[in-house]
């Protein structure tokens, strides 16, 4: 169960991990680290594709779909466990809005506000306004 954004963090960083690992998800920024990527997943470039998934990410091609897939659901199920619990939802903002530095410099609040509604957790402008309102406070020297 989680209860919290630390939690909550925690659990999609090890769904992140099993996803890549369980579709050989590989990371390389230059022709070396590609070809120790295609060694080290077993890769036989001869017969299987490689898919880029950006970022510096490559796949099997044949892993692509799954993968894809794979992310949506866990993009759902944690947009779902945001929605459903306000008091999540409001700790996922705090959380934010300070590792973004907004209580220090108010272009970073909109830096965090960007970020905050990239996740697409239907976080309204209101309600990150009305938190930061509050934490803000905090850090008032």
């Amino acid at each position: 169960m989680i209860n919290n954004y630390k939690q909550l963090k925690e659990y999609q960083t090890q769904r992140l991990n099993e996803i890549t690992k369980e579709n050989k998800v590989f990371y390389a920024f230059s022709m070396e680290q590609l070809n120790e990527g295609i060694k080290e997943i077993g890769l036989d470039i001869n017969t299987e594709k490689l898919a880029k998934i950006g970022y510096g990410g490559y796949l099997p091609s044949q892993n692509l779909e799954k993968f894809q897939n794979e992310m949506e659901t866990l993009n759902l199920e944690l947009k779902a466990l945001v929605i459903s619990n306000p008091a999540l939802k409001k700790e996922l903002i705090k959380y934010e809005l300070a590792n973004h530095e907004a209580y220090y410099c108010y272009d970073s609040y909109f830096n965090a506000l960007e970020i905050i509604k990239s996740f697409d957790y239907e976080i309204t402008d209101e309600e990150i306004q009305k938190v930061y309102s509050v934490e803000s406070k905090k850090y008032d020297f």
